[in-house]
């Protein structure tokens, strides 16, 4: 014997919940677009940032090197101000309160 239920134990009819389903299965569709959408933008500023990016002091572009990105900052009185070995100035932020990073601070 088959019984075909209408609604489930808490009285919502199958319909009802198929409508609220397809509404919560639009509504994500909608925020996932809109999330790549974000991702896309923040991707391309990044991109443009990284080709433009400019030592404030010195007023030249910065070489973009992937192990410094992280360490860079656009506000030379916060940068480190050590030297590397190559003669540049150290890329990283020096540590609050101080004029060097965490390495040089040493």
């Amino acid at each position: 014997m088959f019984v075909f239920m209408t609604s489930f134990k808490d009285g919502i009819s199958i319909e009802d919940r198929l409508v609220s389903l397809e509404s919560k299965v639009s509504s994500l569709e909608k925020e996932n677009k809109d999330l790549k959408d974000r991702v896309l933008s923040l991707e391309k500023y990044i991109n443009i940032n990284d080709k433009n990016e400019v030592d404030v002091e010195n007023k030249t572009n910065i070489k973009n090197d992937n192990k410094t990105n992280v360490y860079r900052s656009t506000y030379s009185d916060n940068r480190c101000q050590a030297t590397t070995k190559k003669g540049e100035r150290c890329k990283r932020n020096a540590e609050p309160g101080s004029k060097y990073c965490w390495q040089h601070n040493k």
